[in-house]
């Protein structure tokens, strides 16, 4: 949790993890609906938006658990076998082309639902996007 005094804290914050961690690229922006507050670090740069939705998937299972429905440290079992949202048809990932390949050591067994949402986020894992979702 980074712990800043106002944007230009954040800024540096910012700036020190991306050096830290030798990311290729940051960017951040963000505008809070109820204060109006905004913010922008890079926020100009320009992503490839296809891992976007799992923030939306982190949310949707924070909110999930916040009322109850399951809790974090809960397991899943973890499986490669997903029916297709668009046409209801089986499909499988392939962990040549996932970013966190030692999770598949783990299909047949199960995994705790904090430890998905971080694969997910922090390793950018497809799989555990699947499995959460």
């Amino acid at each position: 949790m980074l712990s800043v005094d106002g944007p230009n804290g954040l800024h540096e914050e910012l700036e020190a993890l991306a050096l830290k961690n030798k990311a290729r690229a940051i960017g951040v922006a963000l505008h809070d609906l109820q204060t109006g507050f905004r913010f922008s670090f890079r926020g100009d740069r320009w992503f490839h938006a296809a891992s976007t939705i799992k923030v939306a998937v982190l949310l949707a299972v924070f909110r999930a658990a916040d009322e109850g429905q399951f809790r974090l440290d809960d397991s899943l079992h973890v499986r490669n076998r997903f029916f297709s949202a668009a046409d209801g048809s089986l499909f499988r990932l392939s962990q040549d082309r996932d970013a966190t390949p030692e999770l598949y050591a783990a299909i047949g067994r199960t995994a705790k639902i904090s430890s998905l949402a971080y694969a997910m986020i922090c390793g950018s894992s497809n799989l555990a996007t699947n499995l959460l979702l």
